[in-house]
């Protein structure tokens, strides 16, 4: 027998449960069932990613281009247009980090470590680049540069003489797939 308790604090369901002549696991599966269903209905369907109509080629189309309908090629930008400030940007941080480098350098070496004020006194300049000897100065040097031609050489054979598979690439926008020879 169940004990007669107020039933003022239960909600609707836990009344009408309390009264259920169901026996108690029974009562709790039926429960949990009519819960779940609930549930699933009132869930929204998951959203299936938009897709982007690329032709499936056949075979090995290296490295020629497929043949696509431009109406079905969805191209989206995926960069932020003018990224590090564009091509002016551009220019300015190919200067401006060189210049950067060479004054620590100089601080580091002429300065012993402490910064040079102004940084744009250009008898430190004159010092930095032309009175230091060859190899500190910071004027290229004919050594310098047959150093780095050779290591750019040597990178370039070493990438056409190792072994190594080739695999191919991700699938391009235009579904292509570029082979990497993986060495």
């Amino acid at each position: 027998a169940q004990a007669i308790l107020p039933q003022a604090h239960l909600g609707s369901e836990e009344r009408r449960h309390r009264a259920s002549p169901l026996p108690a696991p029974a009562l709790a599966a039926a429960v949990s069932s009519a819960m779940s269903a609930q549930k699933r209905s009132a869930t929204p369907p998951a959203k299936r990613p938009a897709t982007v109509a690329v032709q499936e080629v056949k075979g090995n189309v290296w490295p020629g281009p497929v043949p696509l309908d431009p109406e079905k090629v969805v191209r989206k930008q995926t960069r932020p247009i003018g990224e590090f400030g564009g091509n002016i940007g551009g220019v300015f941080w190919s200067v401006f980090i060189p210049i950067c480098i060479w004054y620590f350098y100089g601080c580091a070496i002429l300065e012993e470590g402490s910064l040079h004020m102004p940084p744009w006194d250009a008898a430190w300049w004159h010092k930095l680049y032309y009175e230091l000897p060859e190899g500190i100065a910071i004027r290229p040097t004919w050594k310098g540069a047959l150093s780095y031609i050779v290591w750019v050489i040597f990178q370039a054979v070493m990438e056409m003489v190792l072994p190594g598979k080739v695999v191919d690439g991700v699938r391009l926008k235009n579904g292509n797939r570029l082979k990497y020879p993986m060495n």
